[in-house]
Formats: C-alpha cells, structure tokens, sequence
C-alpha cells in the first residue's frame, strides 16, 4: 500500500527559513523510514527545483540542521529515490477541502493525487496535523477516484484500511461455524463483508431449552486451517456447548466462545490480531 508525500513534508514552507528547522528536518527523517512513502513527480520536480538552488544533486546540500546532516541529506536523497512515474495521461485533481499549507504545495499535492491515482494501492497520504483542518481524517478530492484520502500524520501508523486489510488476509480461506440462537441473516452478511469471507457462515440455531440435533456428527468434518467454530454461549444449553468445545478441540479446530451474537465481530478482530502478534 501505498502513502503519497505531502510536498509540505519535503521542500520548507514560505514561512520557515530557506534551510528549514530542526522539527521539519527531524520529522523529514522520520518518514523516510516508512516504507509505504512514495514521492509524486509534480513533488519531485518541486524539490528538485528547491534543492537544486542550494547546489542539490551535485553536491552535498548546504542547508539542514548542524545537528544532524547526514540523516538530512540521506532522508532527503531516500525520498527522491521513492519516486513514482508520471502518468501519461491524467485528469487534474481538486482538494475539496480546505489545505493549511502553502497555495504552491497545496497545487502540487493536488497534480499528484492526479498522476498517483491509476495506483490501485494508493491509500493515504503522509503529512502532518498542520496542514489540515483540526479533526480531519481524510482529504475529499474530485473528480474520483480517488474520491477520498487518509491521512497518515504519524510514520508508520496502521490506517483502518490496512487494519481491515491485515484481517481480511486472516480471514481468506476460513469459514464461520456457528452454534446457539436464531440465524441472523443480516448478522452474517455482516460478517462476511467485513472479515473477507468466501463461503457462507453456516449457523445450527439452538436455545437453552432445545439443544441442537446432531452437533458432533455436524462439526464432524470441521477441518483445522479452514474452520473458526462460535458457540453463542448465552442462548445454549451448558451441555450443548460443551459439546461443540471438545468438537473443535477434538478436530483441532478454534474454538470462540461468545455471550452474544453482537460480539461475534470483536470476537473474531481479537483472534486475527492475536495470530499477527498485534494487541491495541
């Protein structure tokens, strides 16, 4: 996936000195080391622009912090190295929305959404709080796609779209099985749409006072890398879901236990997360 560069995080704004502070070169470095960051070519042709006043590429740039300019002159020469092709054919770009930055930059961070968008993994862009409205997630643009952007301000946040892609990947191949309460259609197609599934849930309806037919025999043939088994232990008799528990034990299966149907998502969030070692 991929991050497109605010031209704000790269050439120092209008109202920051020529060789740019400390915080802006800091935060330069920092997002180098995001590897989803690629450079658009109205950004590239912009900083080179800048730059190549203060005798970039040929020599070693004269401005940056005496604190640091090795990391400087390598984020810098990093990001330039990330950049993307121009699209030969494309349609301009608009921010609908208000950007905080400087008109130039706003322009050319516009023409890159343009040239960026055949890239189907285009998800976001990196930039910073202070380029945008207070509370702002994402930037609108128009014509779409795309229609609408993250906004990544912090290097290496996970955005919702990859969290839901990182599940849905856990989720590709499995399927749903499900014991206790009513089947709820618009639950499972919930589930489905949400966790990537291919194949339908498939639910035995049960209650406390009427166990269901046949469990074991049912949850049988549950395979090990293929099935997830959900006991809605609220709505199942103690005998019931004990016996759908050594099912999935017996077949090596997981084994989710839930007090109710409205917490079969986290549920399932939790256990995705906890296979790819991730807890927040």
């Amino acid at each position: 996936m991929i991050l497109l560069l605010d031209p704000s995080l790269l050439v120092p704004s209008g109202t920051e000195s020529a060789a740019g502070t400390i915080e802006f070169w800091r935060r330069l470095s920092e997002w180098s080391g995001d590897n989803r960051v690629r450079v658009g070519p109205r950004t590239v042709a912009h900083a080179v622009d800048f730059y190549g006043r203060h005798g970039y590429p040929q020599s070693r740039i004269n401005i940056g912090p005496r604190e640091f300019p090795r990391d400087a002159q390598r984020a810098l020469n990093t990001l330039l190295a990330r950049a993307l092709p121009e699209a030969q054919s494309h349609s301009p770009r608009q921010l609908c929305g208000p950007y905080l930055g400087d008109e130039v930059e706003g322009t050319v961070l516009a023409e890159d959404i343009g040239h960026s968008a055949a890239h189907q993994t285009l998800m976001g862009l990196a930039t910073d709080t202070t380029l945008w409205p207070s509370g702002d997630v994402t930037a609108t643009c128009s014509p779409a796609p795309p229609a609408c952007l993250a906004l990544c301000t912090r290097p290496c946040d996970v955005l919702p779209a990859e969290a839901r892609s990182s599940v849905q990947a856990f989720f590709a191949g499995k399927r749903l099985n499900i014991v206790g309460g009513k089947q709820d259609q618009a639950a499972a197609a919930y589930w489905q749409d949400e966790f990537g599934l291919d194949v339908p849930v498939r639910w035995i309806p049960a209650e406390k006072n009427k166990s269901p037919q046949n469990l074991a025999k049912a949850w049988g043939g549950l395979q090990r890398d293929r099935d997830i088994g959900i006991c809605i232990s609220g709505r199942i008799g103690h005998q019931a879901s004990g016996v759908a528990q050594a099912t999935c034990h017996k077949r090596g299966v997981t084994y989710l236990p839930v007090e109710s149907v409205g917490k079969v998502a986290a549920a399932l969030t939790a256990l995705s997360r906890e296979s790819a070692g991730t807890y927040d």
